[in-house]
């Protein structure tokens, strides 16, 4: 399914979506003039150099260079085909989307997958809070779960028998297969099928966007594991999802930090204290899918692990994961013995807050676990410790941060500044971050052309008498030229004009650069008429001037092997083009 299959409902969408609106749910905006101006999520960006323009519809940035209108936004920060951005963004404007079946098979399955896990949701939910619950309910409580928590998450309970969830999803008309295919039910040798949870309470698993994705198991007895996920499906990749990100990305966006957790009671009980900023990482170690994920809607964030052996091997791991994905990690060290979820219910918010906001930047954390790990009164053990420390530092590229750190760690160890510094050896220091830094770029008059058209749309009638689309060279300006010949006169171009083309490789972010383009100077419809007909006059002397040249080594060519008379067409051509050239000067 293309743009292009659906472009009266794209238009629709567009119309009644506003872009500051949806892109500030992912990253924060800031008002420039009438535009907005944010942290680029799709490079390590420091500057804002994505802006986005609410007149048109268009976002572009300045550093990498992507682009386009609000479909081209949310397929490529969701990862989404534009089956799934066109129904996610329909969705929020309240447009219906009728798909063909045949195109929109794969996207109809997981709907369907989807639909089962959270009907299974909703069923055990119930459960909880029924007379089978009652055990599971009480020991969420004891744990100290409000009864709203427990809503708000949609905690349930799963029964000790073999079909419950079976028959009742049956009972909804879902193909056995797909019920199979969701994970929320296992099959036997002979083919029969059972419910993949039993007595355990569960923990329904949304993505990002609060589609059910998949389902996680606690038990309450010693019987088995103490936790399962469902398995791997065609909707569900534990290393790719963030549990609670759904309910909490807001004010994540809004703190430009998260505080990451590993559990799932661990992430309910922040949110129940009021810390709403949180994810949990699923049970599993931090890995670079979720660290990515989580850079869509911040830059900053802090582990707060279990604070034992585990739990701290699991940080230091995560404080590397977080640095590749482009996020400045700090670690939270909370009192030995403890988790979030145990400390939270002991000593409250106010203290939990404190340790989050006191957390320890990358480097201060590695010489914390160090000095615990290493006797640094004996030679082996300052030797250990100098060696971990400086590897980290040794990957950082501020020398003025480096040479604070070296001194530091010079008094910690009693080491020379001189022995450490010798263990950089070879490391340039020049400072090399890849923030973005603009650079002037001088457009063609093809493209300067179409920055004024983008501006002021009436001339695209002037242009289209004058300039024949064979006189460009480049294939994608032809085509933005192909387009724009083809719309209708109007006062305004935005990005519906476009919504069709979303699918040709690079168009709208060529589109984009230009719409976006600041170098333009003209500030009204007459001074615009009056640039572009200097500018058509340069196409038309540069076709000139380079059929002018070609002839020119035609003409010198034939003459000195006596093949060309002056009554030859291609000397008489060359002769006008020489003249009218010399009369230019």
């Amino acid at each position: 399914m293309t743009p292009n299959d659906f472009k009266d409902q794209t238009e629709e969408v567009l119309k009644k979506l506003r872009i500051e609106d949806v892109v500030s749910e992912y990253i924060q905006l800031r008002k420039v003039g009438r535009r907005f101006a944010a942290v680029c999520p799709f490079h390590n960006d420091k500057d804002p150099s994505l802006s986005v323009n609410p007149d048109k519809g268009f976002w572009h940035c300045f550093g990498c260079g992507a682009g386009g209108n609000l479909f081209s936004f949310i397929m490529k920060i969701e990862n989404m085909t534009f089956t799934d951005a066109l129904n996610y963004l329909a969705g929020k404007a309240g447009v219906t989307i009728e798909l063909d079946a045949q195109k929109s098979a794969d996207y109809r399955l997981r709907e369907d997958l989807k639909s089962a896990i959270r009907e299974s949701a909703v069923f055990y939910h119930e459960r909880l809070f029924s007379s089978s619950g009652k055990d599971a309910l009480e020991y969420l409580r004891k744990r100290g779960l409000s009864d709203s928590s427990i809503r708000r998450f949609g905690l349930g309970y799963a029964p000790s028998g073999r079909t419950n969830l079976c028959h009742f999803l049956e009972s909804k008309g879902f193909d056995p297969e797909h019920l199979f295919k969701s994970g929320m039910v296992s099959r036997w040798e002979d083919g029969s099928l059972s419910d993949y949870f039993r007595n355990r309470i569960t923990i329904p698993i949304l993505d990002h966007m609060g589609r059910f994705i998949a389902m996680g198991g606690r038990i309450l007895d010693d019987s088995g594991p103490k936790y399962i996920n469902s398995p791997e499906t065609p909707v569900y990749r534990k290393s790719d999802h963030l549990f609670g990100l759904n309910l909490t990305k807001q004010a994540i966006v809004k703190a430009d930090s998260a505080v990451l957790v590993e559990g799932y009671f661990d992430l309910i009980a922040l949110w129940q204290y009021g810390i709403t900023n949180a994810v949990a990482s699923l049970g599993t170690s931090l890995t670079s899918s979720q660290a990515h994920l989580l850079r869509k809607f911040c830059g900053n964030a802090v582990l707060a692990y279990d604070a034992d052996g585990a739990g701290r091997i699991a940080a230091g791991k995560g404080l590397d994961i977080f640095q590749s994905a482009g996020i400045a990690p700090k670690v939270a060290v909370l009192e030995a013995g403890n988790d979030p979820d145990s400390f939270l219910h002991q000593k409250g918010a106010g203290p939990m807050i404190a340790i989050i906001e006191n957390s320890l930047d990358i480097i201060d954390y590695h010489i914390s676990v160090q000095r615990e790990l290493n006797d640094l009164s004996t030679p082996a053990g300052k030797s250990v410790f100098v060696k971990e420390v400086m590897a980290v530092i040794a990957k950082m590229k501020d020398p003025v941060i480096i040479a604070e750190y070296i001194k530091r760690i010079s008094e910690e160890a009693d080491v020379s500044e001189t022995v450490l510094r010798s263990m950089l050896k070879g490391r340039p220091y020049g400072y090399d971050s890849p923030v973005f830094q603009p650079k002037s770029k001088i457009s063609t008059p093809e493209e300067k052309i179409l920055e004024v058209i983008f501006q002021y749309p009436m001339v695209i009638a002037r242009v289209g008498e004058s300039l024949s689309l064979a006189d460009i060279g480049d294939e994608r300006l032809r085509r933005i030229y192909e387009i724009l010949f083809s719309i209708a006169p109007k006062e305004e171009i935005s990005a519906e004009d476009f919504s069709g083309y979303a699918n040709e490789e690079g168009l709208i972010n060529k589109i984009m650069e230009l719409v976006m383009s600041e170098n333009l100077q003209v500030t009204s419809e007459v001074a615009a008429c009056e640039l572009v007909d200097e500018l058509l006059l340069k196409i038309r002397d540069n076709k000139m001037l380079s059929r002018l040249q070609e002839l020119k080594k035609e003409v010198e060519a034939a003459l000195l092997k006596n093949d060309m008379g002056h009554d030859d067409e291609r000397f008489i051509e060359y002769q006008r083009l020489y003249q009218y050239f010399k009369g230019r000067k």
